[in-house]
């Protein structure tokens, strides 16, 4: 009896370090709280922006950007060659990584359609003015019949795309990332001279429909 009972203790105790582990491992594929990035209030999975969403699961090459290694889905780092193939993405293959410091991917579906965030954090506010114009010229096109918006608070830029998925779930989306941007980036991020410049998150197709 007593060496079944050892053998009791023993095995139980075996398996706390191997659970340990697994919560370890678990915490690993979050984004690392001490980033302090902007971008991490908007690391979300599918059904937190509309519940006919789900986080895809990124099963090859052709659904990462050129140059991206990662499977990890939503994807938020610092690591340059990670940042620099989400600036390539991100900017239809015309801007490279030079001004930003941190960069999200993301990939979600719905039964037949896709949607996807490039998100960017720049060094300075003048960098993410520069790259902010950058991008709504590039994606004017898209823009103009409602399949990309380019969002802006702070340094953080964030392009969402989608190839067809509903109106209601489009306009979730957005609201949802627009909520989060506003209420997460801090105010000392914003310039102090013209708050209401970095408080864009309307799309481009308003934007141009007003001239």
């Amino acid at each position: 009896m007593l060496v079944f009972g050892l053998m009791l203790v023993i095995g139980g105790c075996s398996r706390v370090p191997q659970e340990k582990e697994s919560r370890a491992s678990d915490r690993r594929k979050l984004p690392t709280p001490s980033l302090e990035s902007g971008l991490s209030c908007i690391v979300l999975q599918g059904p937190e922006l509309h519940d006919t969403l789900r986080t895809k699961d990124l099963g090859g090459a052709k659904d990462l950007p050129t140059g991206m290694v990662s499977r990890e889905n939503p994807h938020l780092s610092t690591e340059s060659e990670f940042v620099k193939a989400v600036a390539v993405g991100g900017s239809q293959g015309r801007l490279g990584q030079v001004g930003m410091r941190a960069a999200l991917f993301a990939r979600y579906s719905t039964d037949s359609h896709e949607l996807g965030f490039y998100g960017l954090e720049a060094l300075t506010q003048s960098a993410a003015d520069d790259r902010e114009k950058a991008l709504r010229e590039i994606w004017a096109h898209n823009a103009s019949f409602g399949r990309s918006r380019v969002h802006r608070q702070g340094r953080i830029l964030l392009v969402i795309w989608h190839d067809g998925v509903t109106p209601e779930c489009w306009e979730s989306v957005n609201a949802v990332v627009a909520r989060k941007l506003k209420t997460k980036i801090p105010k000392d991020e914003l310039p102090r001279s013209n708050s209401s410049k970095d408080s864009r998150d309307l799309d481009f197709q308003q934007k141009t429909r007003s001239h």
